[in-house]
């Protein structure tokens, strides 16, 4: 792959999966078509992922995991989703441990009682009022973009309790699979096979300590669990994009047209290769100040988001320069690059991902205190 030219990424940990990944991915290849013809991942793909220990890549040791680096987890959801965008988007959710350490400490551990190969999806949005009746909560309401939903063993939903006031910071609440309705509404035009469903509650009482605020803290000591959230999860989704566009630039160089202007395809090829190394350096730098206990500065922060922000948008630019040098006439080729192209240009509608992060990035790097929920 392109991306092997060069591995700038600083100490990591050998990623999760070991050899067994590279027969995986092999595998993934194959069925790119039935995934998005399915629209989600075949139930033996979602298991595999748990096999590769992507689950419990995050996982504290003490809990059975396997408590690697962001950087290291970051480079295997890259690898996965330079086979199949889906299949690394369902990945990137695997971060999602380091929201539940907001979880009280029993329900962290009761999550992880039966073992750290423990798969979660989550539908935050819209936020739905829930109504508290003892140390319950009550909730009646409907959630989307749920990726990855059909082959998790617990879900999340996003809520704010009622009597609160709209001032309070969204919750989530987390709950068994078993527990809701999936509504399998999800036929898209790229990232067509992460089954995004709907996540539909009739009457579900949840204790209420099953919830927290997203974001607001954790309650673990493993320092995984004090790299900043919202940061780390538009990491997640950014490097989603970039193996999209690895994988896709890898594709096409292997089957290249003899007339292709193949400049366009180079600059491609270094303004990603550009935005892959700022997301594995300062994921680095930030790693580093966090397992010495120190203090991230709010620019460190910054420059994280805005490094997933431009790779978001990298990866869209190297997915069309690939597309374009593709020989018209290779038909199969064309076909996986467009696919590339469809799933990339997805990646960057995430909310982490949105315009937005440009300007609360401008705020922060010029020292003005950072908008809420940007850090």
């Amino acid at each position: 792959m392109i991306a092997d030219i060069i591995e700038d990424c600083g100490p990591q940990a050998t990623p999760a999966g070991g050899p067994a990944l590279d027969i995986f991915l092999t595998q993934l290849r194959s069925r790119r078509d039935e995934i998005e013809t399915l629209c989600r991942l075949p139930d033996d793909i979602a298991h595999a992922l748990k096999g590769l220990g992507l689950y419990r890549a995050l996982v504290p040791r003490a809990l059975g995991g396997d408590e690697i680096d962001p950087v290291a987890f970051l480079r295997l959801v890259e690898r996965i989703a330079a086979v199949d965008g889906s299949a690394g988007w369902v990945s990137s959710f695997a971060g999602a441990v380091v929201y539940l350490a907001g979880l009280p400490p029993h329900r962290f551990e009761e999550l992880y009682s039966r073992g750290p190969d423990v798969s979660f999806a989550a539908g935050l949005f819209p936020v739905q009022p829930v109504q508290r009746i003892g140390n319950q909560l009550l909730l009646n309401g409907r959630w989307k973009f749920a990726s990855g939903c059909s082959g998790a063993d617990w879900l999340g939903a996003g809520i704010l309790i009622e009597g609160e006031g709209l001032s309070a910071k969204p919750r989530m609440i987390i709950f068994p699979r078993e527990a809701a309705e999936l509504v399998e509404d999800w036929r898209v035009f790229g990232l067509a096979g992460t089954g995004s469903y709907d996540i539909l509650l009739k009457n579900v009482a949840v204790d209420a300590d099953w919830s927290f605020v997203r974001g607001g803290g954790t309650t673990r000591v493993e320092p995984i669990y004090h790299f900043p959230v919202i940061p780390f999860s538009a990491l997640n989704h950014a490097i989603v994009g970039v193996g999209i566009a690895l994988g896709a630039l890898d594709e096409a160089r292997a089957a290249a047209s003899g007339a292709a202007r193949t400049a366009p395809f180079a600059q491609a090829a270094a303004a990603l290769l550009a935005s892959r190394a700022l997301i594995y350096r300062q994921t680095a730098r930030v790693w580093g100040q966090v397992r010495r206990g120190e203090s991230v500065p709010t620019r460190e922060l910054g420059l994280l988001r805005i490094a997933a922000k431009k790779a978001a948008e990298v990866a869209v630019a190297a997915c069309r320069a690939a597309l374009d040098i593709t020989d018209p006439d290779d038909s199969a080729t064309q076909k996986n690059v467009s696919r590339h192209l469809r799933d990339a240009l997805v990646t960057g509608q995430h909310a982490f991902l949105s315009p937005a992060a440009y300007e609360q990035a401008g705020q922060v790097l010029v020292g003005q205190p950072a908008p809420p929920g940007f850090v």
